[in-house]
């Protein structure tokens, strides 16, 4: 199997990247985390991969990093998911969010995520619990550290910059405009 890819990106929209490596183009689609942190030119890049392969079906699926790549993965492995759907949850919900709503069986949340309905919300919830690894930084019922991912994305930054300031912070400590602005002190300083 293909672990990650490293080389020059080519090409880039939503649906499909391409990453050149010696002159193979690789055609890999990408999670959102993953889309939004490529850059726009000819840059060199490091794409974590799964590949998926069927007899008709040969797809190279890419992530910004190895929790994103080891939760697609678990994900699989759930009756019913295939690789759009397995996704499509890591694209909509960040990891945290993900072991948090199965942590907690929320299945609102989890039905957030387009194609994902209340039964396949529950095989989730029930396929899944006790396998999550335990998560650094965020406890499964700290809905503050939820609400200050949400605010730092829709700031702009990119999920891997949220991870490290969040991880950096006791985020049980003040509101969330306090968080907010601890969070930007911690990013700027990067």
């Amino acid at each position: 199997m293909i672990g990650h890819l490293e080389g020059y990106l080519t090409y880039k929209d939503e649906e499909w990247v391409v990453v050149d490596i010696g002159g193979v183009g690789y055609e890999v689609r990408p999670s959102r985390s993953l889309f939004q942190e490529l850059p726009h030119g000819k840059e060199k890049v490091k794409i974590y991969t799964h590949t998926y392969i069927r007899e008709d079906n040969w797809t190279i699926y890419g992530f910004a990093d190895r929790e994103e790549l080891n939760s697609f993965r678990l994900l699989l492995r759930v009756s019913g998911i295939g690789p759009a759907a397995a996704l499509e949850i890591v694209s909509t919900l960040q990891v945290e969010e993900l072991h948090r709503a199965i942590a907690d069986e929320d299945l609102d949340q989890l039905c957030r995520v387009n194609g994902i309905g209340k039964k396949t919300a529950q095989r989730l919830v029930f396929e899944l619990r006790g396998k999550l690894p335990e998560r650094e930084g965020v406890a499964p019922q700290d809905s503050s550290a939820g609400e200050l991912y949400s605010a730092l994305e829709a700031l702009g930054y990119s999920r891997n910059e949220v991870r490290r300031a969040v991880a950096a912070m006791d985020t049980q400590q003040g509101d969330l405009s306090q968080l907010v602005r601890k969070a930007l002190q911690i990013l700027g300083r990067d």
